[in-house]
């Protein structure tokens, strides 16, 4: 719709005027920023789309049965053969259906994403959003520090700043806040960044290589895992707030993903690919811990 925004007014009309279910996709964040879109006000209901979960991603390749929200340990191992497949190519139906998911990808990227964007927005400079984009795709995982990205990048604060706000709003990449403590005071403003989608981030840097041979293995299993419960955020309209924490001093230990609900219930979740230890912090009064590896993964993928 993004593309064609004069389309919502024949939409406004056939919804006036016919009995009819009419879908229409596009950017809900790309089409408020251009000149003729009608608002359908009271007309319209809005679903956010993620990429696809690893069980739907199955149901893509052709398997013909449903899954469970809890997976029995049958389809669990199971699901785990899509689980190395999703990291590299990521689960956007088109990609996912595609012969040549590397091109695909790459034309995604290229057009899709950093083409519309800078054109919809009126962004001048195309080569700073695929730069930056592939500079955050080398950070995934890692507290960024946007003074230092535009320094790298000879931009200014203000304008990355911008860029950011812009990337997250259109679900090409989101970010992890810190948990705060009233004793905690350094890192208070780094956030973490993650993709919505990891093939698109294997895009930006080139690399589709097989994970056992790639030294960010961790960090792409990291952003898989996070995706997945912000997916499930949205998706199950839980409110629930999703943080990371980090000691300053000492050995700098982190708990990688906190889960908060609305009644203060906390989970700590330690991500590894292989293995993994938790680390506890008393005074964060935490009310769960549970380690997500390899091997449990499809259980929070679904």
């Amino acid at each position: 719709m993004q593309k064609n925004p004069d389309s919502t007014q024949a939409i406004k009309l056939l919804t006036d005027s016919a009995n009819s279910l009419i879908v229409a996709t596009g950017s809900s964040e790309l089409r408020q920023k251009t000149r003729y879109f009608d608002t359908l006000a009271g007309r319209y209901k809005e679903f956010l789309l993620f990429p696809l979960t690893i069980d739907e991603t199955a149901n893509f390749k052709g398997e013909s049965f449903s899954f469970t929200l809890h997976p029995n340990t049958t389809e669990t191992h199971f699901l785990s053969s899509y689980l190395d497949e999703i990291m590299i190519y990521g689960s956007y139906p088109g990609v996912i259906l595609s012969g040549e998911k590397e091109e695909e990808l790459k034309n995604i990227t290229q057009n899709s994403i950093v083409k519309d964007i800078a054109n919809i927005y009126d962004l001048k400079n195309t080569d700073l959003v695929f730069n930056l984009l592939r500079l955050l795709a080398m950070q995934v995982g890692n507290l960024i520090n946007i003074s230092e990205i535009a320094s790298s990048l000879s931009s200014t604060k203000i304008t990355i700043d911008n860029y950011l706000s812009i990337l997250n709003k259109n679900r090409i990449i989101f970010f992890l806040e810190p948990y705060r403590t009233n004793k905690r005071k350094g890192y208070l403003e780094r956030k973490k960044v993650f993709f919505c989608d990891l093939g698109i981030r294997n895009a930006l840097i080139e690399d589709f290589r097989p994970l056992d041979l790639r030294p960010d293995k961790g960090a792409v299993f990291e952003n898989l895992i996070v995706a997945s419960f912000l997916r499930r955020v949205y998706y199950n309209r839980s409110h629930n707030k999703l943080y990371f924490y980090r000691e300053i001093a000492g050995a700098q230990k982190e708990i990688d993903l906190i889960v908060e609900t609305p009644r203060g219930v906390k989970t700590g979740y330690e991500i590894k690919y292989s293995g993994g230890e938790i680390n506890k912090f008393p005074e964060l009064k935490i009310d769960h811990y549970k380690i997500i590896n390899k091997e449990t993964a499809p259980l929070f993928l679904v």
